[in-house]
């Protein structure tokens, strides 16, 4: 009865990682308890990094994870300086600015030009 509790439980729960047990009864406090160690992962590559090296998850699995978070990085990282490379460059020059503050006040906020 135990047993189906327990398959039931981990089967609900889906993004536990159960990294293993541990015997620490070498640790006198412990008094021959086992250790066992969980971990909640959501579903990102973050969270996957966890897995690599792991023997459950085996080289391809690990290799493949890597590869993820070396592109997910490598993108985010490629994002970022695009738009430090925008945020860089002077957009408008004085006159321009001028003229759209103009065109603001004069145009864009007239009453002449309200819906009716």
């Amino acid at each position: 009865n135990n047993n189906n509790n327990n398959s039931s439980n981990s089967n609900s729960n889906s993004h536990v990682l159960d990294l293993g047990s541990r015997d620490v009864s070498e640790q006198p406090e412990a008094m021959m308890m086992e250790a066992h160690i969980k971990r909640v992962l959501s579903p990102s590559v973050w969270n996957a990094a966890f897995l690599i090296g792991m023997h459950r998850t085996g080289w391809a699995a690990s290799l493949t994870i890597g590869l993820l978070l070396f592109f997910n990085i490598s993108m985010q990282c490629t994002f970022l300086g695009i738009i430090v490379q925008i945020i860089g460059e002077e957009l408008f020059n004085e006159n321009e600015l001028v003229t759209l503050k103009n065109w603001r006040y004069f145009v864009g906020q007239s009453v002449n030009y309200y819906d009716p």
